[in-house]
């Protein structure tokens, strides 16, 4: 039984102003906090594509907050907002975006210091039922933010996964001409995030016959097209990444992410690779590891190729998202011991430090 309420979900460019237009019209929308990149919200087309939607409406933009968003800036942000009181949040953009926009929105509706919140995980009795209005439109295809009830937020250089059902965004438009303006580079990023989202989750013990429905169909779609979308960039694959970007944020926001995830989160936060290429370093050896445990479902298998390790091996070459410089060992004891505990624990082997040391290793060098 799927617990998160129903999303309406625009698929395609064409008809996208207009189902905008309707949920504005229909919620009687008058002002908006809207929250974007900094330059992708240009860059991608999103600004002129938004502006007739703007007409009549008061709205303050939001862009001051950094790729892996502090709490310090959610804080600002959620100043700003219940000093603005808006009739909804309007979140464009790729993860980050996504994730301040759902944090901002839910501290707005509640007197609890942020910082405080994520470091107790929760206070259940300060919870506000009702929370701002959330429309989610993603500018790149990967992140699978738009889908989730996950915020993920930095305090003290510490990853933290704001999870709450409310976060959950009622409404999205997925428009594939806002990736457009994506290099090469970070298509392959955001695209090998979402196959890396789709197989853990297949595998987590998170798992459900739903997650696992989703996951499914955000693989097939992702090896089919991820390749054409980084070296063409073809209107249909840049659909159709979208499309398995949406479903793997269906299957995680279940199922929850894993080992993958777990080691990616230092590798972004203190050697600044982009998220999804720090997923991709890891995804071909843990799955070998999982493979040999024997812990991969018929399922999982038979949606990928005869030998799926040489082929995500290649696959990653293919996308040039191999290590960018070489780590020393005592390098690789530290991101070894910097896995994140809460990804750690859904995955569905136990692995010793010394073994994560080992994989690390391979992964990197």
């Amino acid at each position: 039984m799927n617990e998160f309420a129903p999303q309406k979900v625009h698929i395609g460019e064409s008809g996208s102003s207009e189902f905008l237009h309707e949920i504005l019209e229909s919620n009687q929308i008058k002002k908006i906090f809207l929250v974007t990149g900094k330059k992708s919200f240009e860059l991608s087309g999103a600004k002129a594509w938004l502006k007739p939607n703007l007409q009549e409406k008061e709205f303050f933009h939001f862009t001051d907050f950094s790729e892996n968003p502090k709490i310090e800036e959610v804080k600002q942000g959620v100043t700003l907002c219940k000093k603005m009181a808006p009739d909804l949040i309007l979140a464009i953009g790729g993860g980050s975006a996504m994730d301040i926009a759902k944090a901002i929105g839910f501290f707005s509706c509640t007197e609890i210091d942020p910082a405080i919140y994520l470091k107790n995980g929760g206070i259940e009795e300060n919870k506000k039922t009702n929370p701002l209005l959330l429309i989610a439109i993603p500018t790149t295809a990967g992140t699978g933010s738009e889908a989730t009830h996950f915020s993920v937020l930095y305090l003290d250089g510490k990853k933290y996964s704001l999870a709450e059902k409310s976060l959950f965004p009622p409404y999205v438009i997925l428009n594939p001409s806002f990736t457009n303006s994506l290099p090469p580079y970070l298509t392959a990023c955001t695209g090998l995030d979402a196959l890396a989202q789709a197989i853990e989750s297949l595998w987590a013990k998170g798992a459900t016959k739903e997650s696992i429905e989703y996951g499914t169909k955000a693989i097939k779609l992702t090896l089919e097209h991820l390749e054409p979308a980084v070296k063409t960039g073809s209107e249909n694959s840049r659909i159709k990444m979208m499309e398995a970007a949406y479903w793997a944020g269906r299957a995680i926001n279940i199922s929850k992410t894993t080992l993958c995830h777990a080691l990616s989160y230092y590798m972004t936060s203190h050697y600044n690779y982009p998220h999804g290429h720090a997923v991709a370093l890891f995804l071909p050896t843990v799955f070998e590891k999982h493979l040999k445990q024997n812990v991969l479902s018929p399922s999982l298998l038979q949606c990928l190729p005869e030998n799926p390790v040489d082929y995500l091996k290649h696959l990653i070459q293919q996308l040039k998202l191999t290590p960018q410089h070489t780590f020393t060992g005592n390098e690789i004891v530290t991101i070894a011991s910097k896995v994140n505990s809460d990804r750690m624990k859904n995955n569905p082997i136990a692995f010793s430090q010394n073994e994560l040391r080992e994989l690390v290793k391979t992964a990197l060098t």
